[in-house]
């Protein structure tokens, strides 16, 4: 488990355009796609894995403005560097 950085801002998911890849969306039009994604570049190993589980445990507390924290789904989402900073630190503290 690491830690990523986005490299290139969202762009149109090609393959959802394209009738033969295994992603192919026939409900997303070129003028109007529906999917995105971004480019992501490794930065570093994480010391140890910190769960969602445990991001939830602070949800009320120092992450309470983290939108993960409040979606319902897994994305590309940004984060503060407040949150980001409290985030790091958990990874030297014991669960």
């Amino acid at each position: 488990v690491g830690i990523c950085e986005v490299a290139v801002e969202a762009a149109v998911d090609q393959t959802a355009l394209d009738s033969k890849h295994k992603y192919f969306d026939a409900k997303s039009d070129p003028e109007k796609p529906r999917w995105y994604g971004v480019e992501v570049k490794y930065v570093r190993q994480l010391r140890r894995q910190i769960t969602l589980e445990e991001l939830k445990k602070h949800k009320d507390g120092k992450l309470a403005g983290l939108e993960l924290l409040h979606k319902a789904r897994l994305s590309v989402q940004r984060v503060s560097k407040q949150d980001w900073d409290f985030i790091l630190s958990l990874e030297i503290d014991e669960k």
